[in-house]
């Protein structure tokens, strides 16, 4: 086990370097799509969910292991409470001179009690949540972007009928006064009115699409920041773990023949 935990901390040691040292662009997340990008980080989301609830359990899992054992070799010995002035001695095997097992059973059972995963756990959710949140920004971005095509889509249009009226106006013959009294009688907006109303319009498409870029391009640039920071939590947490099991091993006694 301890061998175990020495090469999971070189891993995460290298792991946390590549991180740190790592030279992705945005430029990358700009190439792909929308569609690509979501799916991507719904993926991440699962398997950091994923991943969080393993953890949880290989750890259990192994607590589990050493409580069950040092309890069954517990039950071989006879146990006698040593009461002192200064109140109940904790009870040890090797004080009572039982068996080399019994002795680094119990020091691995008190280690294992010892450690704490909170830290890595945490990480792991605190992770999975920024996914979720990356998810709905880029929700929102698909609705700035729905607004955008909207808006243009709408703008081509009434600029389209704009210029069909006025086509009409202009091959009327000198008629124009008639048609202005017949766009009067029907209570239709004249065209001059309609030409501010579609520069207005075509100003606010301008502004629409100003700021569909820069939602889109902070959400492009927040991804890597959000991808390289949770995960450096991560295995940075996973570091610390490994290095404070590899040192609970290191401490748990194992007697010499003969001792």
């Amino acid at each position: 086990m301890t061998k175990m935990w020495k090469a999971m901390l070189l891993s995460h040691q290298k792991q946390l370097q590549a991180i740190s040292e790592g030279k992705t662009s945005s430029i990358m997340w700009r190439s792909m799509s929308r569609d690509a990008i979501m799916k991507g980080i719904m993926e991440l989301e699962k398997e950091a969910s994923h991943w969080c609830s393993s953890f949880i359990d290989w750890m259990n899992a192994q607590r589990v292991y050493i409580e069950s054992l040092n309890n069954w070799l517990l039950r071989c010995m006879h146990q006698e409470q040593e009461v002192t002035a200064d109140g109940i001695v904790p009870f040890s095997p090797g004080r009572m001179g039982a068996p080399p097992v019994f002795v680094i059973c119990n020091d691995w059972y008190h280690m294992t009690k010892g450690i704490s995963v909170d830290q890595v756990v945490a990480a792991m959710h605190a992770f999975a949540e920024n996914m979720h949140k990356l998810l709905e920004q880029l929700g929102e971005e698909q609705r700035q972007s729905m607004k955008t095509d909207f808006l243009s889509s709408d703008l081509k249009k009434r600029q389209r009928l704009l210029q069909e009226e006025e086509n009409k106006m202009q091959g009327s013959n000198g008629v124009t006064d008639k048609l202005a009294i017949s766009v009067k009688k029907n209570n239709r907006i004249p065209l001059a009115d309609r030409k501010m109303a579609l520069d207005a319009m075509m100003k606010r498409l301008e502004e629409q699409k100003l700021k569909h870029v820069e939602v889109a391009k902070e959400i492009q640039d927040g991804i890597l920041d959000t991808l390289r920071t949770g995960l450096s939590q991560i295995f940075e947490a996973m570091r610390d773990l490994a290095s404070s099991i590899v040192k609970g091993y290191e401490e748990i006694r194992i007697p010499k023949v003969g001792q």
